[in-house]
Formats: structure tokens, sequence, C-alpha cells
């Protein structure tokens, strides 16, 4: 199995990959009530309006608040904090890891706010 446990920074050009910490929460609540991330994680079977947004219940912001503050001692997964121009921008997770085959499951969150911008490789 590959060590999910050992959290690493990644940094290429203005892109940042880092495990998370707490002053990550309070953005990556704003994040998860975007129209489109809520549209492309599954959440909604609508296509929302631009402006709409779907804030947690204090029950749910109980539950992200606590999901996130463990995500450093995760031994089975890796969830990394993704910043771009040292803006967090969403998460890169990888995770359901398949010792036969040797895969795993890659996905990738990014803001609705954060889309556009360039920040892949220039071709």
């Amino acid at each position: 199995m590959p060590d999910f446990l050992t959290k690493p920074t990644l940094t290429a050009g203005a892109v940042t990959l880092r495990p998370f910490n707490a002053a990550d929460i309070p953005r990556m609540l704003e994040i998860l009530a975007l129209p489109q991330v809520n549209l492309f994680t599954g959440a909604l079977t609508h296509t929302p309006s631009a402006t709409a947004r779907f804030p947690a219940n204090a029950s749910d912001e109980k539950r992200y608040r606590a999901w996130y503050q463990t995500r450093n001692q995760q031994p089975d997964r890796l969830d990394l904090a993704l910043h771009a121009s040292g803006q967090l921008v969403g998460e890169v997770v990888l995770n359901e890891y398949a010792a036969a085959i040797n895969s795993c499951n890659l996905r990738v969150l990014i803001a609705d706010d954060a889309t556009g911008r360039g920040t892949g490789p220039k071709r």
C-alpha cells in the first residue's frame, strides 16, 4: 500500500499542494457552498444559478470542520489543499486504493471562482 500517511507539499509554478491546516477550513466551507462545486460533486440534480449558495447548516458545518481537521491523520487516503497563486482554491484527493491492481481514485475539486485563470500548464 502507498504511504498515504505521509502528506507531502508539492509545488509547480504558481500551484502548491499541501496538507490541510485549520486556517483552510473557513475557505473550504465557502468553496463547498458554491453552485458548480455542488453540481459537479453530485450534490445537486439540477443546474443551479451562478449566484446560488448552499451554506452548510450548523450540523453539516460541524461535520465538515471535523472532516478537514482529521485529513492529515488518515493512512488510507491523501487529501491535499490546492493553492494557486497563494490562494486556497480547492483540494486534490487520492483514495480508494486497490492493492490488487495498484490503483486509486483521483479527485480534484476547484472552486467556481478559481476556474478560467489559466493556472494549468502553458502549451
